[in-house]
Formats: structure tokens, C-alpha cells, sequence
């Protein structure tokens, strides 16, 4: 449990007092408030399953805000990127920019409404496109910075946005006097945002290292005087050999020092937890609110000058979370005033999102679900494969299809993973929505058809095949899947069938680096009931953000797409659908797990999974007495 923000604030101040309670030199108290990953959750409002919720959201943690600036009058709040893209409300915003160009956007407006300081952008705030990203943080009343993404040369070859930029506050100290700070504030974004949105940004966009370009801009800052630094990195807190910088840049950036405060985010894991000293690597002060407004992040810094004519430095600081609160009830009750105006900011953006996934699209006679989507139940897979062939089989030239038939890549995501034990596709038989479509497929993507051979597919099914464990004959109760591994890394090609061996070691690790001695799973690959021909061409559909080699995936091309519709997923999907009117679900998924003598796995899903007997009957699965810490079920499957 964190601890209470109050304790920590007074265990600081105690540490700059003499045996008889005098203060040593002067020093000042500052607060930082942030947020992270945000992902247009604003409203207390869950689009995709259309219910309300008061758990998370920027509502939700405007009393903590309201209430952590009352206990700390100098206090700064910052966001750390990933906020206008996530969501049905995000999608909204950025097609009703297309027709009113000017509009104001929700996220922006709520932030200026509850007096944001500064912010950066991270990776997702480039899926609609520069010209949407620029306009979309013109309005906002607060600088936006980022240091190490930068308009490519031809472009003039300026950074995105300013580098950083100095705040100033007036406060005062311990001895009762007025003094004012400078403080620096910076931002990164992953470099891997101009392979990721390579599609949108088509070269327009270079990335330099976020090491590279820290170093620069903290010479930058402490030229301008600035008392202290502040580093938003849109990057995680993994262990740095993991050599993936979106996943340990700013872990990296922590311990390197130079920094005072780092804050974290991207892999959406929140920091600091039960062990964590108090939020610290290193010397330096760290927080990651984690993601969707569930906390707020709040660092407390306790600033001292031993000397008049001395600069202001931390002499000491901690982190921690608040959690997001119920909605406040009743006129003048703490953080009333800040909710209300946050909703008020956006309540009509709400009602256009209602209608928007409200929307009916089609039917369908069978439950689609994603519980099971990495032990064999092809449900939400499949829709989002027979959606993609509808269309672009109808586009592409028929005689180029009878020489090269059309396969589809296709994965689950949102299967539990990071999203946690309720982040499932649960939608009953009936009438399918709008939100449904979006809940199947969440992201903004748009999807590329290229000509491939089969090398490149069986390395593709083999590069998936690593978020599984290996498995022993004779073991019994073996994890299943590689630890926290995301559920959009299991891809699937629709159109082939294959086994998958996990007796044999993987060929390649979840980063896609090939395993020394790894001698493959994928077993019986075949298309149409035959094996495959090594040299056999097909036209392979794939995502943007996928063909562009995001997850390790390989995107040796060799040539430029064939077809690449300027619809994005989502959209194909829905226009599929409606079409047809009536959907049939298919369960079967196209690979298997091949027999492992006396071997048995377990399988983490959301408690929801427990409604779909039949399904894991039909799957071979069981469910145990067993909870996961984050409130996941284990299910027992043999091999």
C-alpha cells in the first residue's frame, strides 16, 4: 500500500531540522503533479462497454488534483503523452477534425480547464497524422515539449515541438521569504514512433536517441539557470537489457542522474510500488502514474539554499500514487467545483460518442470473445479476419488473387495482459454496435497488402510462437505464456494451418531477436489442406503499425505495397459488417498446439471466462482454485 502523501510530505521536512526543531538553511516545499497514458479516457464513461465508471478517468482524479494542490500550494501539473488516442472519443475528435479543422478538441479543453502547466506527446499522439497533432496542441493553454523527435530536413528539421521549457513560480521558503524558481521541463517520445506511424509520418518525422539528446537539452536548461530539472519520458521502467528503448528509456535515464524528477510511462505499469524506497533510482525522484487515469502521479521534493546568494537544489524527494475517487456529491464537497467543470468541458463530446457507438452495425448469433484467444477460440480473431478479406478481396485484381490468394494476418487485442483481468472482448450474441467494432479492434490503423513468400510467413507464425513458454513431456501445471506478454504479439494468419510444438525452444525471443539454437514450432504449415511450397507467392494483409516491424515482426518487404486502402481497420470492419447485416462467428482457429505427452499448461484469463462453459469445454480447458495476484483465473489445459 503507498504510503499517505502527508507522511511523506512531513518525514521530509523533519530531515532539515536541527535536535531542537530549528530549521537548518532555508528550504521550500514543491509538489509535481502527472498524468500518463491518459488514452482520452475523460469522461467517467467506458465506451466500449458502454457503462458508466468512476474509477478512472481525468474526472475521476480531478479531486485528487484539487486536493493535492490544497495540501501543497506550489505545485506544478504535467502529462506525459498518449492522451488524445484510445478510445471511441478519440476517434470522434479526429474525424470531426476533417470537417471543422479548428474544432476544440475534448482532451485539450479539459486540460486547460483544470490549469495543466506543461506536457509531452508519446508515440500514440501520431496515429492521426502531424497536421492533426500540431493543431490539436495549438490550443492548449500550457507549453508542450519535446526534445528528441524532429521534422525531418526537407521539412526544415526543427524538433516537433520546443526542446523544453522554463516555468517560473514564486514561493516561500521556510524563513518566510519570497524567492522564485526556474524549472525546467522537458519531454521524450519513443525513437520507435517513426517506424510505428511510418505509414502517417512517411518520412516527414526523425527520431535521435533519448540519451542523446537528454544530454544536450539538460546543458540547455542549466544554461538558462534553472533551479531544477524535469524530465517527461514517454518511455517504461523496464531493466535495460531488454534493449527496447520505448520499454527501459526511462529507467535508463534515472540512473544515469542529471535529472531531478523523471516521470514515466507507455508500458502503462505504475511506479512506485510496495518496494520501491519511496520512488527513487538512483538519486533521482521517478513516478509512473500508470495508465487511463487510474492514479495520479505526485512527487514531493523538499528544496534547500544553505546560503542566500546559493541556488535552489532538492535536497530531498519521494513519490508516490493517488488513486482515482469516486465522483464528489453534493455543492462545495472537496473537488466538486474541479469534476463538474472537467465534464462540463466535454459533456457534449460525451453525447457525440454515445451516438457514435451506439450505432447499430449488424448482428450476430454467437458470444465473441477474447478469454480464450491464445489457448485456440478464434472468435474475435476471426471477425476481424473476415472483415479485412470482404473488402480487400473485392479490390484486388481477381486473376492477381487466382496467382496469389490472399492471407490475413489477424491477432486478439485486448486479452487481458497489462489491460488486467476485466480488459476482455465479452459481447453477447444479438445486435453488434459500433463500440463492439471498436472493442475488437481499438486502434486507429490502416491495413497494407503486400506480396509475399512463405519464408517470410513461417517466420511471421514463428515470431508469434514466442509468447508461449516452453514445455516439458511429463510437466504438469507449466505457465503458458511468456511472463506479461501482450496479446496483439500472438499473430495469426487467416488463410493457413499450422501446429505449434512448445516442447521445442522458440526461434525467437518476444523482441523478435533470433534464439541461438532455437529450432522452430511451427509444425504442418499448410494452405488449402496442402503443404506449403517454399517458393508459393500470396498477398499478405497486415496492419500498419505491424508492417512497419513493430513487436520484432519481420518488415523486409523488398517492395511497396500492393493495395493500402486509406480506411482505417475499424472502419473496413464496420462497412463489412453492415453489408451483410448478420455476422457468423467462426470458433475454429486455424493452429493448434501439437500433443505433449503427460504435459499439462495454465492458462490466465478475466474471471468473465467462467460464463463460457461450453467454449472451454470445447478448448479442453478447466478452470482451478487458483487466483493470479491481479485477480486473473488459471485455467488447466493437457497437452
Amino acid at each position: 500500500m503507498q504510503t499517505d502523501p502527508r507522511t511523506i510530505v512531513k518525514r521530509m521536512k523533519r530531515s532539515h531540522l536541527d535536535e531542537g526543531g530549528t530549521a537548518k538553511a532555508a528550504h521550500l516545499h514543491l509538489r509535481i503533479l502527472a498524468t500518463s497514458d491518459l488514452h482520452m479516457q475523460l469522461y467517467p464513461h467506458d465506451y466500449f462497454t458502454d457503462r458508466p465508471d468512476d474509477a478512472r478517468g481525468l474526472a475521476a482524479l480531478a479531486p485528487a488534483i484539487a486536493a493535492a494542490r490544497d495540501e501543497a500550494p506550489n505545485c506544478l501539473l504535467l502529462d506525459n503523452g498518449d492522451l488524445i488516442q484510445g478510445n471511441p472519443m478519440g476517434d470522434h475528435a479526429a474525424m470531426a477534425a476533417a470537417v471543422q479543422p479548428r474544432r476544440r478538441h475534448p482532451a485539450i479543453a479539459a486540460m486547460n480547464v483544470l490549469g495543466y502547466d506543461a506536457a509531452t506527446v508519446g508515440n500514440h499522439e501520431f496515429n492521426y497524422g502531424l497536421g492533426f497533432l500540431a493543431r490539436t496542441y495549438a490550443q492548449a493553454e500550457f507549453p508542450v515539449v519535446l526534445a528528441n523527435l524532429y521534422h525531418a530536413p526537407s521539412q526544415g528539421g526543427d524538433t516537433i515541438f520546443p526542446p523544453f521549457a522554463v516555468i517560473e513560480r514564486t514561493a516561500t521558503d521556510s524563513h518566510g521569504d519570497e524567492v522564485t524558481l526556474r524549472i525546467g521541463i522537458t519531454g521524450f517520445a519513443p525513437t520507435e514512433t517513426t517506424v510505428w506511424d511510418r505509414e502517417r509520418l512517411r518520412d516527414r518525422v526523425t527520431a535521435e536517441s533519448i540519451p542523446q539528446s537528454a544530454a544536450r537539452v539538460l546543458t540547455a536548461m542549466h544554461r538558462e539557470g534553472c533551479d531544477l530539472t524535469v524530465a517527461l519520458c514517454h518511455a517504461g521502467l523496464e531493466a535495460a537489457e531488454l534493449a527496447k528503448e520505448s520499454h527501459g528509456a526511462a529507467r535508463s535515464l534515472a540512473a544515469a542522474g542529471g535529472f531531478d524528477v523523471v516521470v514515466a510511462g507507455h508500458t502503462h505499469r505504475p511506479f512506485p510500488q510496495e518496494d520501491s524506497d519511496e520512488g527513487r533510482i538512483g538519486d533521482t525522484v521517478v513516478v509512473a502514474p500508470g495508465s487511463h487515469g487510474r492514479d495520479l502521479g505526485q512527487v514531493d521534493l523538499v528544496l534547500a539554499r544553505p546560503a542566500p546568494d546559493a541556488g535552489w537544489r532538492p535536497a530531498r524527494g519521494a513519490s508516490t500514487r493517488r488513486p482515482a475517487g469516486p465522483p464528489p456529491v453534493g455543492r462545495g464537497t472537496p473537488g466538486q467545483a474541479e469534476y463538474a467543470r472537467v465534464l462540463n468541458s466535454i459533456f457534449g463530446d460525451h453525447q457525440d460518442t454515445l451516438a457514435q457507438v451506439r450505432r447499430p452495425i449488424g448482428r450476430i448469433s454467437a458470444p465473441v470473445t477474447s478469454h480464450f484467444a491464445l489457448a485456440g477460440d478464434y472468435s474475435a480473431p476471426g471477425v476481424i479476419a473476415w472483415g479485412l478479406r470482404r473488402h480487400l478481396e473485392t479490390a484486388l485484381d481477381p486473376g492477381a488473387l487466382a496467382a496469389a490468394p490472399l492471407l490475413v494476418s489477424t491477432a486478439a487485442y485486448a486479452a487481458g495482459g497489462r489491460a488486467g483481468p476485466d480488459g476482455y472482448v465479452d459481447i453477447p450474441p444479438g445486435d453488434l454496435l459500433m463500440r463492439h467494432v471498436n472493442e475488437i479492434y481499438p486502434f486507429p490503423n490502416r491495413v497494407l497488402v503486400y506480396r509475399v513468400r512463405t519464408p517470410l510467413l513461417r517466420a511471421w507464425l514463428e515470431r508469434a510462437a514466442s509468447v508461449f513458454r516452453q514445455v516439458e513431456p511429463d510437466r504438469r501445471g507449466a505457465a503458458l505464456l511468456t511472463h506479461d506478454v501482450p496479446s496483439y504479439d500472438f499473430d495469426m494468419i487467416d488463410g493457413l494451418e499450422w501446429q505449434i510444438d512448445l516442447s521445442r525452444p522458440a526461434a525467437f525471443d518476444t523482441l523478435g531477436r533470433p534464439v541461438p539454437g532455437g529450432g522452430g514450432r511451427v509444425r504442418g504449415l499448410s494452405h488449402r489442406g496442402g503443404p506449403l511450397d517454399p517458393d508459393a507467392e500470396f498477398h499478405f494483409a497486415v496492419g500498419s503499425f505491424r508492417a512497419a516491424g513493430s513487436g520484432g515482426f519481420p518488415s523486409g518487404w523488398g517492395r511497396a505495397p500492393v493495395l493500402a486502402p486509406e480506411a482505417t481497420v475499424p472502419q473496413i470492419l464496420a462497412a463489412s459488417i453492415a453489408e451483410v447485416g448478420a455476422l457468423r462467428v467462426e470458433r475454429r482457429a486455424p493452429w493448434h498446439f501439437s500433443p505433449i505427452e503427460g504435459a499439462s499448461v495454465l492458462y490466465p484469463s478475466g474471471p468473465g471466462a467462467l460464463r463460457h462453459t461450453c467454449r472451454m469445454e470445447e478448448l479442453g480447458l478447466s478452470p482451478t482454485a487458483t487466483e493470479t495476484m491481479r485477480g486473473f483465473t488459471l485455467f488447466r489445459r493437457d497437452l
